[in-house]
Protein backbone atom coordinates (compact mmCIF):
# COMPACT_ATOMS: atom_id res chain seq x y z
CA UNK A 1 0.00 0.00 0.00
CA UNK A 2 1.23 3.42 -0.76
CA UNK A 3 0.47 6.52 0.91
CA UNK A 4 -0.54 9.98 -0.15
CA UNK A 5 2.92 11.99 -0.46
CA UNK A 6 1.01 14.84 1.45
CA UNK A 7 1.38 12.10 4.27
CA UNK A 8 4.79 11.93 3.95
CA UNK A 9 6.27 15.14 4.20
CA UNK A 10 7.58 16.32 7.50
CA UNK A 11 6.07 18.78 9.49
CA UNK A 12 7.28 22.18 9.52
CA UNK A 13 9.06 24.04 12.01
CA UNK A 14 7.30 25.09 15.15
CA UNK A 15 5.90 28.44 15.08
CA UNK A 16 6.91 31.65 16.07
CA UNK A 17 4.96 34.10 18.37
CA UNK A 18 5.25 37.18 20.13
CA UNK A 19 3.15 36.03 23.09
CA UNK A 20 1.70 32.43 23.98
CA UNK A 21 -1.42 32.61 26.50
CA UNK A 22 -2.60 29.27 28.04
CA UNK A 23 -6.11 29.35 28.23
CA UNK A 24 -9.10 30.95 27.06
CA UNK A 25 -11.06 31.84 29.98
CA UNK A 26 -12.08 35.26 30.69
CA UNK A 27 -9.03 36.34 31.90
CA UNK A 28 -6.73 34.61 28.84
CA UNK A 29 -9.46 35.95 26.04
CA UNK A 30 -9.03 39.18 27.52
CA UNK A 31 -5.62 39.09 27.38
CA UNK A 32 -5.08 37.92 24.40
CA UNK A 33 -7.83 40.58 22.68
CA UNK A 34 -5.71 43.54 24.19
CA UNK A 35 -2.14 42.42 22.91
CA UNK A 36 -3.51 41.85 19.79
CA UNK A 37 -4.77 44.60 19.27
CA UNK A 38 -1.82 46.41 20.59
CA UNK A 39 -0.33 44.97 17.66
CA UNK A 40 1.49 41.90 19.18
CA UNK A 41 1.40 38.07 17.47
CA UNK A 42 -0.42 36.25 19.76
CA UNK A 43 -1.54 32.87 20.16
CA UNK A 44 -4.26 31.30 22.53
CA UNK A 45 -4.68 28.11 23.56
CA UNK A 46 -7.59 26.37 25.21
CA UNK A 47 -7.70 22.47 26.50
CA UNK A 48 -11.22 22.40 26.32
CA UNK A 49 -13.60 22.70 23.09
CA UNK A 50 -14.97 25.65 24.48
CA UNK A 51 -13.93 29.03 25.34
CA UNK A 52 -14.71 30.40 28.53
CA UNK A 53 -13.94 28.59 31.44
CA UNK A 54 -15.86 28.47 33.96
CA UNK A 55 -18.28 30.39 32.18
CA UNK A 56 -20.53 28.42 30.35
CA UNK A 57 -24.03 27.59 29.20
CA UNK A 58 -25.48 24.94 28.04
CA UNK A 59 -28.79 24.50 25.93
CA UNK A 60 -31.70 22.74 27.09
CA UNK A 61 -34.83 22.39 25.25
CA UNK A 62 -34.93 25.50 23.91
CA UNK A 63 -33.57 27.26 27.74
CA UNK A 64 -30.41 28.72 28.56
CA UNK A 65 -28.86 27.14 31.42
CA UNK A 66 -25.57 29.04 33.10
CA UNK A 67 -23.61 26.22 34.57
CA UNK A 68 -21.12 28.76 35.69
CA UNK A 69 -20.85 31.91 38.37
CA UNK A 70 -24.31 33.40 38.37
CA UNK A 71 -23.58 36.75 39.63
CA UNK A 72 -20.36 39.00 39.29
CA UNK A 73 -18.56 41.20 41.12
CA UNK A 74 -19.13 44.21 38.81
CA UNK A 75 -15.96 46.27 39.25
CA UNK A 76 -13.87 47.20 36.44
CA UNK A 77 -15.87 44.62 34.23
CA UNK A 78 -17.95 46.80 31.59
CA UNK A 79 -15.35 49.36 30.96
CA UNK A 80 -12.37 46.00 30.69
CA UNK A 81 -14.55 44.70 27.62
CA UNK A 82 -15.33 48.23 26.68
CA UNK A 83 -11.73 48.82 26.08
CA UNK A 84 -11.26 45.53 23.55
CA UNK A 85 -14.19 46.66 21.24
CA UNK A 86 -16.75 43.78 23.09
CA UNK A 87 -19.61 45.30 22.00
CA UNK A 88 -23.19 44.25 22.53
CA UNK A 89 -22.92 42.51 25.64
CA UNK A 90 -25.71 43.91 28.08
CA UNK A 91 -25.61 43.54 31.76
CA UNK A 92 -28.04 43.75 34.54
CA UNK A 93 -26.51 45.16 37.43
CA UNK A 94 -27.74 44.95 41.24
CA UNK A 95 -27.41 46.55 44.59
CA UNK A 96 -26.72 43.80 46.75
CA UNK A 97 -28.56 45.00 49.39
CA UNK A 98 -31.68 45.56 46.71
CA UNK A 99 -31.94 42.12 45.79
CA UNK A 100 -30.52 39.91 48.38
CA UNK A 101 -32.90 37.91 50.47
CA UNK A 102 -31.86 35.55 53.51
CA UNK A 103 -33.83 32.19 54.55
CA UNK A 104 -32.23 29.94 57.47
CA UNK A 105 -32.39 26.51 56.39
CA UNK A 106 -33.14 23.80 59.03
CA UNK A 107 -33.97 20.16 58.46
CA UNK A 108 -37.43 19.84 57.03
CA UNK A 109 -37.96 23.52 55.86
CA UNK A 110 -36.98 27.15 56.87
CA UNK A 111 -37.50 28.96 59.77
CA UNK A 112 -38.73 32.21 57.97
CA UNK A 113 -39.49 34.04 54.93
CA UNK A 114 -36.83 35.61 52.88
CA UNK A 115 -35.59 38.59 54.47
CA UNK A 116 -33.73 41.35 53.77
CA UNK A 117 -30.22 41.31 55.89
CA UNK A 118 -30.02 43.42 58.24
CA UNK A 119 -27.30 46.78 57.94
CA UNK A 120 -24.78 46.22 60.86
CA UNK A 121 -24.61 49.63 62.16
CA UNK A 122 -27.97 50.86 60.84
CA UNK A 123 -31.14 51.53 62.66
CA UNK A 124 -32.95 48.65 62.65
CA UNK A 125 -36.86 48.60 63.60
CA UNK A 126 -38.35 45.98 66.78
CA UNK A 127 -39.54 43.85 63.68
CA UNK A 128 -36.66 43.13 62.94
CA UNK A 129 -34.83 41.60 66.30
CA UNK A 130 -36.16 38.59 65.75
CA UNK A 131 -34.96 38.11 62.70
CA UNK A 132 -31.18 39.03 63.74
CA UNK A 133 -31.70 36.29 66.58
CA UNK A 134 -32.20 34.07 63.68
CA UNK A 135 -29.36 34.75 61.20
CA UNK A 136 -26.67 35.81 63.95
CA UNK A 137 -27.68 34.10 66.66
CA UNK A 138 -26.91 36.88 69.23
CA UNK A 139 -28.99 39.53 71.51
CA UNK A 140 -29.21 42.90 69.92
CA UNK A 141 -26.48 44.01 72.00
CA UNK A 142 -23.80 42.08 69.94
CA UNK A 143 -25.57 43.04 66.74
CA UNK A 144 -24.68 46.57 67.86
CA UNK A 145 -21.25 45.88 68.62
CA UNK A 146 -20.86 44.27 65.19
CA UNK A 147 -22.32 47.59 63.64
CA UNK A 148 -19.01 49.24 65.16
CA UNK A 149 -16.98 46.79 63.46
CA UNK A 150 -19.21 47.21 60.34
CA UNK A 151 -18.74 51.26 60.82
CA UNK A 152 -14.75 50.71 60.99
CA UNK A 153 -15.11 48.74 57.73
CA UNK A 154 -16.80 50.86 55.68
CA UNK A 155 -14.84 54.43 56.73
CA UNK A 156 -11.38 52.87 56.10
CA UNK A 157 -8.90 54.52 54.29
CA UNK A 158 -8.10 53.39 51.04
CA UNK A 159 -4.44 52.42 52.38
CA UNK A 160 -5.98 50.70 55.54
CA UNK A 161 -8.06 48.84 53.46
CA UNK A 162 -5.28 47.79 51.13
CA UNK A 163 -3.67 46.82 54.10
CA UNK A 164 -6.27 44.45 54.74
CA UNK A 165 -5.77 42.18 51.27
CA UNK A 166 -4.22 39.31 53.26
CA UNK A 167 -5.96 39.98 56.98
CA UNK A 168 -8.19 37.09 57.70
CA UNK A 169 -11.09 37.73 59.47
CA UNK A 170 -9.66 35.34 62.05
CA UNK A 171 -6.85 37.28 62.66
CA UNK A 172 -8.36 40.70 62.26
CA UNK A 173 -10.83 39.69 65.79
CA UNK A 174 -7.65 38.32 67.30
CA UNK A 175 -6.01 41.49 66.95
CA UNK A 176 -8.74 43.71 68.13
CA UNK A 177 -9.63 41.19 71.22
CA UNK A 178 -13.62 40.93 70.19
CA UNK A 179 -15.92 38.88 72.39
CA UNK A 180 -16.45 35.77 70.85
CA UNK A 181 -19.93 36.55 70.54
CA UNK A 182 -18.89 39.41 68.43
CA UNK A 183 -16.51 37.63 66.48
CA UNK A 184 -18.82 34.91 66.16
CA UNK A 185 -21.11 37.48 64.59
CA UNK A 186 -18.69 38.91 62.29
CA UNK A 187 -17.64 35.53 60.74
CA UNK A 188 -21.63 34.70 60.92
CA UNK A 189 -22.17 38.10 58.67
CA UNK A 190 -19.53 36.75 55.89
CA UNK A 191 -21.12 33.73 55.88
CA UNK A 192 -24.28 35.21 55.15
CA UNK A 193 -22.88 37.24 52.43
CA UNK A 194 -21.34 34.19 50.39
CA UNK A 195 -18.65 33.53 52.41
CA UNK A 196 -17.77 29.59 52.17
CA UNK A 197 -14.81 29.71 54.84
CA UNK A 198 -15.56 32.87 57.24
CA UNK A 199 -12.34 32.12 59.10
CA UNK A 200 -9.87 32.63 56.52
CA UNK A 201 -12.40 35.65 54.67
CA UNK A 202 -10.13 38.69 53.55
CA UNK A 203 -11.14 41.85 56.31
CA UNK A 204 -10.36 44.07 52.88
CA UNK A 205 -13.32 41.89 50.84
CA UNK A 206 -15.70 42.58 53.49
CA UNK A 207 -14.91 46.05 53.89
CA UNK A 208 -15.62 46.21 50.58
CA UNK A 209 -18.83 44.49 50.56
CA UNK A 210 -19.91 46.77 53.67
CA UNK A 211 -19.74 49.98 51.51
CA UNK A 212 -21.85 48.60 49.08
CA UNK A 213 -24.51 47.66 51.31
CA UNK A 214 -23.99 51.24 53.11
CA UNK A 215 -23.50 52.73 49.99
CA UNK A 216 -26.79 54.65 47.67
CA UNK A 217 -27.77 52.45 44.87
CA UNK A 218 -24.93 52.04 42.69
CA UNK A 219 -24.48 48.68 41.26
CA UNK A 220 -22.04 46.48 42.88
CA UNK A 221 -22.80 43.06 41.34
CA UNK A 222 -23.93 42.41 37.49
CA UNK A 223 -25.02 39.23 35.88
CA UNK A 224 -25.59 38.40 32.03
CA UNK A 225 -28.02 39.68 30.35
CA UNK A 226 -29.97 39.70 26.88
CA UNK A 227 -26.96 40.33 24.33
CA UNK A 228 -27.01 38.81 21.05
CA UNK A 229 -26.85 35.77 22.77
CA UNK A 230 -28.32 35.17 25.72
CA UNK A 231 -26.14 33.98 29.33
CA UNK A 232 -22.70 33.72 30.14
CA UNK A 233 -22.30 32.45 26.09
CA UNK A 234 -23.10 36.00 24.75
CA UNK A 235 -20.32 37.41 27.02
CA UNK A 236 -17.46 34.89 25.99
CA UNK A 237 -18.74 35.28 21.97
CA UNK A 238 -18.07 38.67 22.51
CA UNK A 239 -14.37 38.02 24.00
CA UNK A 240 -13.74 35.34 21.50
CA UNK A 241 -14.75 38.01 18.63
CA UNK A 242 -12.70 40.70 19.78
CA UNK A 243 -10.17 38.05 19.45
CA UNK A 244 -10.59 37.36 16.29
CA UNK A 245 -11.39 40.68 15.16
CA UNK A 246 -7.87 42.10 16.60
CA UNK A 247 -5.81 39.24 14.41
CA UNK A 248 -4.85 36.45 17.71
CA UNK A 249 -5.11 33.04 16.86
CA UNK A 250 -7.46 30.81 18.93
CA UNK A 251 -6.72 26.89 19.13
CA UNK A 252 -9.32 24.97 21.14
CA UNK A 253 -8.88 21.28 22.01
CA UNK A 254 -4.98 22.16 22.42
CA UNK A 255 -3.41 21.47 25.60
CA UNK A 256 -0.33 23.14 27.09
CA UNK A 257 1.96 19.93 28.62
CA UNK A 258 5.20 22.11 29.83
CA UNK A 259 7.59 24.92 29.67
CA UNK A 260 10.87 25.16 28.41
CA UNK A 261 13.06 27.62 29.78
CA UNK A 262 16.48 28.87 28.93
CA UNK A 263 18.75 30.08 32.02
CA UNK A 264 16.08 30.71 33.54
CA UNK A 265 13.92 32.43 30.88
CA UNK A 266 11.12 31.24 28.82
CA UNK A 267 11.83 30.05 24.98
CA UNK A 268 8.97 27.67 24.31
CA UNK A 269 5.18 25.76 25.15
CA UNK A 270 4.80 22.62 24.68
CA UNK A 271 1.32 21.44 23.83
CA UNK A 272 -0.33 18.36 22.39
CA UNK A 273 -3.84 19.45 19.90
CA UNK A 274 -6.29 16.52 21.29
CA UNK A 275 -8.06 15.72 17.71
CA UNK A 276 -4.61 15.15 16.03
CA UNK A 277 -3.18 13.17 18.95
CA UNK A 278 0.95 14.55 18.52
CA UNK A 279 3.27 16.73 20.01
CA UNK A 280 3.82 20.50 19.17
CA UNK A 281 5.67 23.26 20.37
CA UNK A 282 5.16 26.75 20.39
CA UNK A 283 8.14 29.21 20.09
CA UNK A 284 7.64 32.81 21.71
CA UNK A 285 9.03 35.54 23.20
CA UNK A 286 6.40 35.71 26.36
CA UNK A 287 3.82 33.19 27.62
CA UNK A 288 0.95 33.82 30.09
CA UNK A 289 -0.75 31.30 31.65
CA UNK A 290 -4.41 32.14 32.54
CA UNK A 291 -5.39 28.80 34.44
CA UNK A 292 -6.40 28.25 37.61
CA UNK A 293 -3.51 27.80 40.40
CA UNK A 294 -4.39 24.17 40.57
CA UNK A 295 -3.78 23.81 36.87
CA UNK A 296 0.07 25.25 37.14
CA UNK A 297 1.28 21.68 37.80
CA UNK A 298 0.67 20.46 34.63
CA UNK A 299 2.63 23.53 32.88
CA UNK A 300 5.19 24.28 35.36
CA UNK A 301 8.61 22.93 35.84
CA UNK A 302 8.10 20.96 39.30
CA UNK A 303 10.58 22.88 41.30
CA UNK A 304 8.84 25.88 39.95
CA UNK A 305 5.82 24.71 41.47
CA UNK A 306 7.01 23.56 44.93
CA UNK A 307 8.71 27.30 45.22
CA UNK A 308 4.73 28.41 44.99
CA UNK A 309 3.36 26.01 47.45
CA UNK A 310 6.28 26.59 50.15
CA UNK A 311 5.64 30.45 49.51
CA UNK A 312 1.94 30.93 49.30
CA UNK A 313 -1.19 30.27 51.08
CA UNK A 314 -3.17 27.15 49.88
CA UNK A 315 -6.34 28.01 48.65
CA UNK A 316 -9.34 26.00 50.16
CA UNK A 317 -10.69 23.79 47.29
CA UNK A 318 -14.36 23.40 46.63
CA UNK A 319 -16.49 21.23 44.46
CA UNK A 320 -20.08 22.45 43.87
CA UNK A 321 -23.67 21.00 43.13
CA UNK A 322 -25.84 22.76 40.51
CA UNK A 323 -29.73 22.55 39.38
CA UNK A 324 -31.95 24.24 36.97
CA UNK A 325 -35.68 24.64 37.37
CA UNK A 326 -37.84 25.57 34.36
CA UNK A 327 -40.77 27.04 34.50
CA UNK A 328 -44.05 27.65 33.33
CA UNK A 329 -44.50 31.49 34.88
CA UNK A 330 -42.69 33.27 38.11
CA UNK A 331 -43.62 31.90 41.05
CA UNK A 332 -44.42 33.66 44.10
CA UNK A 333 -42.30 33.65 47.30
CA UNK A 334 -44.08 31.76 50.24
CA UNK A 335 -44.80 35.36 51.89
CA UNK A 336 -47.05 35.84 48.69
CA UNK A 337 -44.45 39.14 47.09
CA UNK A 338 -43.31 38.75 43.60
CA UNK A 339 -39.89 36.83 42.75
CA UNK A 340 -38.64 39.11 40.52
CA UNK A 341 -38.20 41.56 43.70
CA UNK A 342 -36.10 38.82 45.01
CA UNK A 343 -33.90 37.56 42.44
CA UNK A 344 -30.80 36.65 44.48
CA UNK A 345 -31.77 34.24 47.43
CA UNK A 346 -28.88 32.62 49.52
CA UNK A 347 -29.97 29.90 52.12
CA UNK A 348 -27.92 29.61 54.93
CA UNK A 349 -27.23 27.29 57.35
CA UNK A 350 -28.33 27.54 61.05
CA UNK A 351 -26.15 29.79 63.43
CA UNK A 352 -25.38 26.49 64.92
CA UNK A 353 -23.79 24.73 62.11
CA UNK A 354 -23.18 21.43 63.72
CA UNK A 355 -27.02 20.53 63.21
CA UNK A 356 -27.87 17.61 61.44
CA UNK A 357 -29.55 18.20 57.70
CA UNK A 358 -28.78 21.00 57.06
CA UNK A 359 -26.96 22.38 54.17
CA UNK A 360 -23.16 22.23 54.11
CA UNK A 361 -22.53 25.29 52.72
CA UNK A 362 -24.92 28.43 52.31
CA UNK A 363 -26.89 27.72 48.34
CA UNK A 364 -27.35 30.97 45.91
CA UNK A 365 -30.52 30.90 44.22
CA UNK A 366 -30.97 32.93 41.18
CA UNK A 367 -33.29 34.37 38.51
CA UNK A 368 -31.41 34.68 35.51
CA UNK A 369 -34.58 35.18 33.17
CA UNK A 370 -35.03 38.13 35.37
CA UNK A 371 -32.32 39.71 34.26
CA UNK A 372 -32.41 38.36 30.95
CA UNK A 373 -36.08 37.17 29.58
CA UNK A 374 -34.79 35.41 26.60
CA UNK A 375 -32.95 32.70 28.66
CA UNK A 376 -36.30 31.07 28.95
CA UNK A 377 -39.14 30.81 26.15
CA UNK A 378 -41.70 33.79 25.97
CA UNK A 379 -43.93 33.41 29.56
CA UNK A 380 -41.20 31.13 31.17
CA UNK A 381 -39.28 31.42 34.18
CA UNK A 382 -35.25 30.23 35.17
CA UNK A 383 -34.34 29.24 38.36
CA UNK A 384 -30.63 28.56 39.00
CA UNK A 385 -29.34 26.72 42.97
CA UNK A 386 -25.50 26.36 42.96
CA UNK A 387 -24.31 24.73 46.21
CA UNK A 388 -20.72 24.90 47.16
CA UNK A 389 -19.47 22.06 48.73
CA UNK A 390 -16.33 21.16 50.31
CA UNK A 391 -13.32 19.21 48.18
CA UNK A 392 -14.11 15.25 47.49
CA UNK A 393 -18.03 15.89 48.68
CA UNK A 394 -18.68 15.71 45.00
CA UNK A 395 -16.98 12.16 44.82
CA UNK A 396 -19.31 10.73 47.18
CA UNK A 397 -22.83 9.84 45.88
CA UNK A 398 -24.90 9.64 49.27
CA UNK A 399 -23.56 13.21 50.75
CA UNK A 400 -24.88 14.56 47.15
CA UNK A 401 -28.27 12.70 47.03
CA UNK A 402 -28.70 14.66 50.45
CA UNK A 403 -27.74 17.59 49.60
CA UNK A 404 -30.06 17.61 46.49
CA UNK A 405 -33.05 16.64 48.52
CA UNK A 406 -32.27 19.17 51.27
CA UNK A 407 -31.94 21.92 48.35
CA UNK A 408 -35.28 20.86 46.56
CA UNK A 409 -37.10 20.74 49.93
CA UNK A 410 -35.68 24.25 50.88
CA UNK A 411 -36.81 25.46 47.04
CA UNK A 412 -40.26 24.00 47.59
CA UNK A 413 -40.21 25.54 51.21
CA UNK A 414 -39.35 29.16 49.79
CA UNK A 415 -41.82 29.34 46.54
CA UNK A 416 -44.23 26.82 47.31
CA UNK A 417 -46.04 26.84 43.82
CA UNK A 418 -42.76 26.02 42.04
CA UNK A 419 -43.13 22.47 41.14
CA UNK A 420 -46.61 23.09 40.07
CA UNK A 421 -44.99 24.57 37.28
CA UNK A 422 -42.33 22.85 36.81
CA UNK A 423 -41.58 21.71 33.07
CA UNK A 424 -38.20 19.71 33.98
CA UNK A 425 -35.24 19.47 36.51
CA UNK A 426 -31.33 19.33 35.62
CA UNK A 427 -28.94 18.97 37.82
CA UNK A 428 -24.86 18.74 37.66
CA UNK A 429 -21.96 18.70 39.18
CA UNK A 430 -18.92 20.27 39.56
CA UNK A 431 -15.27 18.81 40.58
CA UNK A 432 -13.36 22.14 40.77
CA UNK A 433 -15.66 24.67 41.93
CA UNK A 434 -15.84 28.21 42.09
CA UNK A 435 -13.24 29.82 44.44
CA UNK A 436 -14.45 31.46 47.77
CA UNK A 437 -15.66 35.44 46.53
CA UNK A 438 -14.18 36.45 50.11
CA UNK A 439 -10.80 34.77 49.78
CA UNK A 440 -8.35 37.36 48.64
CA UNK A 441 -6.29 36.08 45.91
CA UNK A 442 -2.51 34.79 46.52
CA UNK A 443 -0.83 34.18 42.97
CA UNK A 444 1.94 36.82 41.95
CA UNK A 445 1.74 38.34 38.97
CA UNK A 446 5.03 37.36 37.39
CA UNK A 447 6.48 33.88 38.25
CA UNK A 448 9.09 34.06 40.95
CA UNK A 449 12.62 33.22 39.05
CA UNK A 450 10.95 33.08 35.52
CA UNK A 451 11.74 35.80 32.96
CA UNK A 452 8.74 35.74 30.51
CA UNK A 453 6.46 33.67 32.10
CA UNK A 454 3.63 35.71 33.53
CA UNK A 455 0.22 34.70 35.37
CA UNK A 456 -3.84 36.24 35.09
CA UNK A 457 -6.53 35.03 36.49
CA UNK A 458 -8.97 35.61 39.91
CA UNK A 459 -6.08 34.06 41.22
CA UNK A 460 -3.96 36.72 40.71
CA UNK A 461 -3.15 39.69 43.17
CA UNK A 462 -3.89 42.96 41.38
CA UNK A 463 -4.04 46.89 42.53
CA UNK A 464 -8.09 46.60 42.75
CA UNK A 465 -10.51 44.64 44.95
CA UNK A 466 -12.41 42.51 42.60
CA UNK A 467 -13.11 39.13 42.96
CA UNK A 468 -14.32 35.88 40.36
CA UNK A 469 -15.07 37.06 36.37
CA UNK A 470 -14.05 41.26 37.26
CA UNK A 471 -10.61 39.63 38.89
CA UNK A 472 -10.05 37.38 35.73
CA UNK A 473 -10.58 40.49 33.35
CA UNK A 474 -8.73 42.98 34.91
CA UNK A 475 -6.20 40.67 35.58
CA UNK A 476 -5.76 39.41 32.01
CA UNK A 477 -5.75 43.18 30.90
CA UNK A 478 -2.99 44.24 33.24
CA UNK A 479 -0.93 41.07 31.98
CA UNK A 480 -1.12 41.71 28.73
CA UNK A 481 0.01 45.35 29.44
CA UNK A 482 3.29 44.12 31.44
CA UNK A 483 3.91 41.15 28.71
CA UNK A 484 4.25 44.71 25.79
CA UNK A 485 5.46 46.64 28.25
CA UNK A 486 9.02 43.82 28.49
CA UNK A 487 9.36 44.31 25.10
Amino acid sequence: MTLPVELLQRRGGPERYDVVVVGAGVAGLVCGAVLARSGARTLIVEAGKRPGGQLQTVSHQGWAVDTGPLVWDAIGTPEVLSSIGAEGVSFGTFHERDVLRLVVAREGGSAFDPLRMPVPGKGTSPSMLDAIRALYGVPPRIFASLGEVYQELDSASAEQVDAWRATSLGDFAAERALEPLVTAALKRSATLLGALAPERASVALLAQHARWLASPKAPGLMAAGDGPVAGTRGVVQALVDACIDAGADLRLGTRATGVALDRGRFVKLDVRREEQGFADEVLADQCVLAIPRAQLAAVLPRAVVAGLDAALPRSVAWGGLGVAWALRELPALRDGSDAAEAPLVRLVPPVDSATAGTLATPATLFWPSVVAPRVAPPGGALLIAQLALPEGSTTDALEVGRQLVLLRTLVRETYPSLFEKLEWERHWLSVAGHPDPFEAPSLPAVVPGCRGLLLAGADVVSSTLATGVAAAALSGKAAAERARSRD
